[in-house]
């Protein structure tokens, strides 16, 4: 099945109640259908993004981006789901996400795109065999990402992220 990035937008109210019992993680959020209707899925896209928007393909070192806090950044919590715990960021953190995030457009993202640095990195999930047509298959991913910080942002909730 591959590694898949899921993005939950939760009110403070859950993001409290997570951090005070993060070992019922599973039920408050997984297995709510209430958080469930906010999630987003961006596939296997997550490291793609990641690699446009911070350059860095070592998932492994310290995010040196603010942007890249997004998509791989955050405060573990809980269980380890096979490729970490779930992360969350506070509202705040949501709001300013989003200005950053914003300031990308779709098309200097698109041009950001480079398949001989995508093959060269082995970027997941196409370990080395990038192609052009792959770069809208990231594009449309930021861009449903972009509009769920939005909605996040205005709604001042928090976001919890899980790779699984």
């Amino acid at each position: 099945m591959g590694m898949i990035a899921t993005f939950f937008r939760v009110p403070n109210t859950l993001l409290t109640l997570i951090k005070a019992e993060p070992n019922n993680i599973e039920e408050l959020v997984l297995d709510s259908d209430d958080v469930q209707d906010t999630a987003l899925d961006i596939d296997k896209s997550w490291h793609g993004i990641y690699f446009l928007l911070t350059g860095e393909p070592d998932i492994e070192k310290p995010i040196v981006s603010f942007v890249g806090e997004a998509i791989l950044g955050g405060t573990a919590v809980g269980e380890d789901f096979g490729y970490g715990p779930m992360r969350y960021h506070e509202p705040i953190t949501v709001q300013n996400l989003y200005r950053e995030l914003q300031k990308i457009t779709l098309n200097n993202l698109s041009d950001r795109y480079d398949i001989k640095k995508f093959n060269e990195n082995k970027i997941y999930p196409m370990n080395g065999k990038w192609s052009l047509e792959d770069r809208d298959y990231l594009v449309e991913n930021f861009e449903f990402l972009l509009g769920f910080y939005k909605k996040a942002a205005e709604e001042q909730e928090a976001i919890l992220v899980v790779i699984e």
